[in-house]
């Protein structure tokens, strides 16, 4: 199924350019109202999430970031009218990512309880943002300060902008002094950002000039870790 959206009408960051390995288009998010096409926020894209690394999934002790990018007037709305803090929700944004990162191969039995347990463990942990360590980041060489959650060797983060939310998902890249940048024709990511958005032609073809024909991923399975038991723990 081919969908084409309007061009992306809000502020999308990604990684400085310092950053010498792969660049692409990860995914986007949207939201579709019941309604039809007039509904306000009928089927608006409110994430762009880039990629950064050797890989699609990264490999031990390769750098390797995600970003997304997040209209925060457009994000709040939706958010609000499902009755959610916008702050909270965008650190829950954040949260899920990286939890997918860091899902350790399961059994049957432990996969059933992992699932039962993540949304409860994203929910607390987001509604505790406040509480998350600060660092400081900079986009464009203007600072901004981020919160950051680590979890099972990786960490998760987010930043505000005037126009945007900023996500970042990371391995074996530090926190502090992440350096950003916006992105302003998406050129090094393989995809054109002023033109109507075809999903998923503008990922697939993103990709595929990335990773050279290849689909870019790795089957290393992401190591056990103590942190893991949180969500393993039946009960």
């Amino acid at each position: 199924m081919t969908h084409v959206f309007p061009a992306i009408d809000f502020a999308v960051y990604g990684l400085a350019s310092a950053w010498s390995k792969r660049r692409w288009l990860e995914e986007l998010d949207w939201q579709c109202g019941p309604e039809g096409p007039a509904a306000p926020g009928y089927e608006q894209v409110f994430a762009l999430w880039l990629g950064h690394g050797s890989t699609r999934r990264p490999r031990p002790n390769e750098a390797w970031v995600l970003t997304g990018s997040i209209p925060l007037r457009r994000f709040g709305r939706i958010r609000t009218t499902l009755g959610q803090d916008p702050v909270q929700a965008v650190a829950s944004t954040a949260l899920w990512p990286l939890v997918g990162l860091v899902t350790p191969v399961l059994s049957d039995d432990q996969r059933r309880v992992w699932s039962g347990h993540v949304l409860t463990f994203i929910e607390k942990r987001a509604a505790l943002y406040e509480t998350w360590p600060q660092v400081k980041w900079s986009v464009d060489g203007t600072p901004l300060r981020a919160r950051v959650f680590q979890w099972a060797g990786a960490w998760a983060g987010f930043a505000a902008t005037p126009e945007a939310a900023i996500i970042v998902v990371a391995y074996v890249v530090n926190a502090e002094g992440l350096a950003l940048a916006q992105i302003r024709n998406g050129d090094d990511y393989h995809f054109e950002i002023n033109a109507p958005f075809n999903w998923p032609g503008f990922l697939e073809v993103s990709q595929a000039r990335a990773f050279q024909g290849s689909d870019g991923s790795t089957e290393q399975p992401w190591p056990h870790h103590v942190d893991h038991q949180e969500l393993l723990t039946p009960g």
